[in-house]
């Protein structure tokens, strides 16, 4: 998988040997921040989940932070000013 850029982008987070990471930082009607990435599935990648219908989620630390997986737009961006940097 590779991430993309979205129409909402709005941050690049970088880090030296690491490729960039296009994002969305936003806030729901109830104030709580998100980082939302949108990432492109190869066609290879698509088989091979829709054979094990199985998705890995790997997080670097020691700690589990809230995640969310979702084929779809993970919050409703109801105003343009939801959208801003956090």
């Amino acid at each position: 998988m590779k991430p993309i850029e979205t129409i909402d982008t709005n941050v690049v987070f970088t880090l030296k040997g690491c490729g960039d990471l296009p994002a969305v930082a936003a806030h729901d009607e109830n104030g709580t921040n998100y980082i939302i990435t949108a990432w492109e599935i190869s066609p290879e990648e698509l088989k091979e989940m829709n054979e094990s219908g199985v998705v890995y989620l790997s997080i670097v630390g020691t700690q589990m932070p809230p995640v969310c997986l979702s084929p779809a737009y993970p919050i409703i961006l109801t105003d343009p000013e939801d959208v801003e940097g956090v």
